[in-house]
């Protein structure tokens, strides 16, 4: 089949850029479903074909094909990048032990479902964490080629609509486990949740007579031109469809699972059905689609595009954590670079003898070629080596992230010290609307919500300052140092990092801080805050790490708690991080815009000359990092306007 080379080149490279660019390609994770559907309707047309061939599918000859075209890269990938990570930092081995087994035993979904790991999570991505779908496809081979034995049994008509049933079934399990709250990563990496891209792929080659075959002359013949015509454009649709969905499809939103998991898996069986001979053997648009997924480029890509995913997670998470302060663009491009030379090596050397001669053969002539000695004995030594820096690994393995560590401390205090609940560190009385120093109404706290005629916060009811002092009522000292009983701070795993720190120099503030917050679960703290009467006159937003701090989103926390005035801590990371960057900017956008009532902790400026005060992956801090990013906040909170 002519452009199945060109579409799994594009698939893989969405996958690529979503992982290294996340913010340029939010949906190029779907790429994963495209794969799928490719698996579901290339392996069910092979064995259709021997099916019609034989009368029988032959199990054993099958699994073996397909242990020895997914098992030699895999073991290449991980055995070469077990090392490689375990040189830049023992952080990179923390999981790796139960990682190896599930990679190597293709149940690498399972294990990290069953460990409570988070697929979704920004904070310490696992080396292996892209090896789950490999995991999901080994298990549809060992199932299948079973189910479709009974299949093929039942009347032609009948088997595709059972397959549709499976696939529904998958569907709506999915939908189902959405709709329960189930854990993310349990709805996304399940093999019942997820399965149904595949069998969508599986059904469409029951449909279809000659799937992956030439399609004979008489049949070919007997499609009407009319109906060809339209599947080829429906084929250009989907790839249209396809490519949308790279762009627009989030991973951040439930609606995802499993619509655009849905979309994305129709809209590559649209192009499959328009890439069968039957219709772009013949002049029309599938022909036309057909000749542009089989430039020679996205052809030799394709044939390396399984090498070519394995490898490029892996040496992400390493490049991210050895040159943390790469622009994402450029991050994405050596990985590009440095993954289609492992491939394009992994292809050559390893997966194509393995496939061919297989796995055994294939080691007995690297290492006992009597006229080539030397090339012997090379190999010897570079796979004794490798086998034993991965025994290393393994055994050296740390059981937590120095920012795990980081984090942990910080919880131990809040428990250590548990939190006052809302009430005032002095009178044990809830929190009143925020006071100047001489205990009058602050500026825009007089019981009406700060907000103007256009539904944004003002800057203070009425017109803005002018900048000329009362020089009746001008105070005779400073006022008194804003004290932790008048505080509320809801933060991120970094704001948990410092809370001994923040405990330290705020005593009594009011601190929720948890692992992977996001902006969107920090407005709904604030909401039942203030709809508990918990919040209080001055509350920090320390929520720039995990995800988008908009303008917008800033000036939500604005109105929920009018009454109140805010400091906003900015975020530091990685620079591939953009989202990080972008809340900054948002950051310094909303101080400028209501300078009575916002100021900026520039934590990202302070600590970017002071790296070592963080841990392995640049986010979290260590106690003098903590130190900091608490004199940080209480600097910025004595400086809005009182």
């Amino acid at each position: 089949m002519r452009g199945l080379d060109g579409i799994r080149a594009i698939a893989a490279l969405a996958v690529v850029a979503y992982h290294a660019m996340k913010t340029r390609l939010s949906g190029g994770f779907t790429g994963v479903d495209v794969f799928f559907v490719l698996s579901g309707f290339l392996i069910t047309g092979l064995l259709m074909v021997e099916w019609r061939k034989y009368r029988t599918i032959r199990l054993f000859r099958f699994w073996l094909r397909r242990f020895r075209r997914l098992f030699p890269a895999v073991a290449v990938t991980t055995l070469i990048m077990i090392p490689v990570a375990m040189f830049v930092s023992s952080d990179l081995l923390v999981g790796i032990r139960r990682q190896f087994l599930g990679t190597l035993t293709f149940t690498y979904n399972w294990t990290e479902i069953a460990s409570g790991s988070s697929y979704f999570t920004q904070w310490n991505p696992l080396l292996l964490r892209n090896m789950w779908s490999l995991a999901v496809e080994q298990q549809f081979y060992i199932f299948w080629p079973i189910i479709l034995l009974l299949l093929v049994r039942l009347r032609t008509h009948v088997r595709p609509r059972i397959a549709g049933l499976i696939a529904l079934a998958s569907l709506l399990w999915m939908f189902a486990c959405s709709l329960l709250g189930m854990d993310l990563t349990r709805i996304y990496q399940g093999t019942d949740t997820h399965l149904f891209p595949i069998i969508i792929g599986a059904s469409l080659a029951l449909i279809l007579p000659h799937p992956i075959e030439e399609a004979p002359a008489s049949v070919r013949a007997a499609l009407p031109p009319t109906i060809r015509f339209g599947r080829g454009a429906l084929a250009i649709i989907g790839f249209v469809s396809m490519i949308c969905g790279f762009i627009v499809i989030d991973d951040a939103v439930m609606w995802t699972y499993p619509w655009g998991l849905l979309w994305a898996s129709l809209s590559t069986a649209l192009v499959l059905q328009g890439l069968v001979d039957v219709v772009s053997g013949a002049p029309g648009p599938g022909r036309v689609l057909a000749s542009i997924l089989d430039v020679l480029p996205l052809r030799w890509l394709g044939e390396r595009s399984y090498a070519l995913y394995l490898w490029h997670w892996p040496i992400l998470i390493v490049l991210n954590t050895a040159l943390p302060n790469l622009e994402s663009w450029i991050v994405g491009l050596i990985v590009l670079v440095i993954s289609i030379g492992a491939a394009a090596a992994s292809y050559t050397w390893v997966e194509t003898p393995m496939r061919r001669d297989g796995i055994f053969a294939t080691l007995r002539r690297w290492l006992s070629i009597p006229q080539l000695g030397v090339q012997a004995l090379v190999s010897f030594v570079v796979i004794v080596a490798v086998v034993a820096s991965v025994g290393v690994a393994l055994a050296k393995a740390p059981e937590k992230t120095t920012a795990q560590l980081a984090v942990e401390a910080g919880q131990q205090a809040l428990t250590a010290n548990p939190q006052p609940n809302g009430t005032d560190n002095n009178s044990g009385q809830p929190q009143q609307p925020a006071t100047n120093g001489n205990g009058a109404a602050a500026p825009g706290t007089d019981g009406q919500a700060n907000t103007g005629a256009d539904g944004k916060p003002a800057d203070k009811p009425g017109d803005k300052p002018s900048g000329k002092p009362d020089e009746g009522n001008k105070p005779s000292q400073p006022p008194a140092p804003i004290s932790g009983g008048q505080v509320s701070i809801i933060g991120d795993s970094v704001t948990l990092a410092s809370a001994a720190a923040l405990q330290n120099h705020l005593a009594g503030c009011d601190l929720d801080a948890e692992v992977s917050r996001s902006t969107v679960a920090g407005l709904s703290i604030i909401n039942d805050w203030v709809a508990t009467g918990r919040v209080r006159p001055y509350v920090v937003i320390s929520l720039a790490t995990n995800s988008y701090l908009t303008v917008d989103i800033g000036e939500q926390f604005l109105n929920a708690a009018p009454n109140a005035k805010f400091v906003f801590v900015t975020g530091y990371g990685p620079r591939a991080d953009d989202w990080i960057w972008s809340s900054n900017e948002a950051i310094a956008q909303l101080a400028a815009k209501y300078p009575q009532r916002v100021r900026m902790a520039d934590w990202a400026s302070a600590i970017s000359s002071h790296e070592d005060y963080l841990a392995s992956d640049v986010v979290h801090p260590d106690g003098r990092g903590a130190e900091i990013y608490a004199q940080l906040i209480v600097n910025a909170l004595n400086d809005l306007p009182r």
